[in-house]
C-alpha cells in the first residue's frame, strides 16, 4: 500500500472499490492548446523572417555606405602618420 492510499489521499483502483461503475466516456478533446500553438508558431515565424531581413537590410546599409567611409578615414589617418 502506497503512501497515498494509507493517508487516504488517493482514491482506491475501481477494482477494488467493490461497486463497478461503468466508465465515463472519454473527455472531448480541448481544441484551444493546438491552435493556440499554431497561431504561436505562425507569429514566431513570421517575426523571424522580418527579422531576418531587417538584419540583412542592416549588414548591407553598413557594407555598403559605412565600410567605405571607414576605410578611407583609416587610409587617411595612416598616410598621416607615415614618416
Amino acid at each position: 500500500m502506497s503512501f497515498l492510499e494509507e493517508t487516504g489521499a488517493a482514491a482506491p483502483p475501481i477494482a477494488e472499490s467493490g461497486d463497478a461503475a461503468p466508465a465515463a466516456p472519454d473527455k472531448p478533446r480541448r481544441i484551444w492548446p493546438r491552435v493556440l500553438r499554431t497561431v504561436l508558431l505562425v507569429l514566431f515565424s513570421q517575426y523571424m523572417i522580418l527579422a531576418f531581413g531587417v538584419g540583412l537590410s542592416v549588414a548591407a546599409t553598413l557594407r555598403y555606405f559605412v565600410a567605405p567611409q571607414l576605410v578611407a578615414d583609416f587610409e587617411t589617418i595612416a598616410k598621416a602618420l607615415r614618416p
